[in-house]
């Protein structure tokens, strides 16, 4: 399974959690610190989930390697006849 965030402002941008992440710090200006500690690291974690809910849709989806597989090979041969072969 395959975890996607849309954004609430615009349901068609599609993000994984690095993405989703990087773009709240990006604009919401704020940085997560490198730490070991425990505590820390754990609100840390708690701020980017409530962040992620409120800012993201998430939606589940299984990844089908046949499909991507079917999906590459149509793009091939689309790509073939339009260059004549």
């Amino acid at each position: 399974m395959k975890r996607i965030y849309r954004l609430n402002s615009n349901i068609n941008e599609e993000m994984d959690y690095e993405e989703a992440t990087e773009y709240l710090q990006e604009h919401l200006h704020f940085t997560l610190d490198n730490t070991l500690n425990l505590r820390a690291i754990v609100k840390q974690n708690e701020l980017i989930e409530v962040l992620l809910e409120a800012y993201f849709i998430t939606e589940e989806i299984e990844e089908n390697k046949d499909m991507w597989q079917d999906d590459i090979k149509e793009r091939e041969l689309e790509y073939r006849e339009v260059q004549g072969f």
